[in-house]
């Protein structure tokens, strides 16, 4: 749920922050695309579960030997 919300925020802030870099590049002679291809959202969300799952399967190794009831 959190790499959801995540990629969905993601999204917004990400258009937001190439925005503001493309206008930044801009000059009067050179004009710039200011939009981002659906393929780039889709590769960066697709990159992005990946690295979850890859992250989560690391750190959840250690967790599944822990024996809980010797925790006392």
């Amino acid at each position: 749920m959190t790499t959801l919300l995540g990629i969905i925020l993601g999204f917004g802030a990400g258009s937001a922050v190439e925005y503001l870099i493309v206008r930044k590049l801009e000059q009067p002679v050179i004009g710039l695309y200011r939009g981002v291809s659906p393929l780039a959202w889709l590769i960066a969300a697709i990159l992005t579960v990946v690295f979850t799952a890859i992250v989560n399967l690391i750190a959840l190794r250690p967790v599944k030997n822990l024996k809980l009831t010797d925790a006392a």
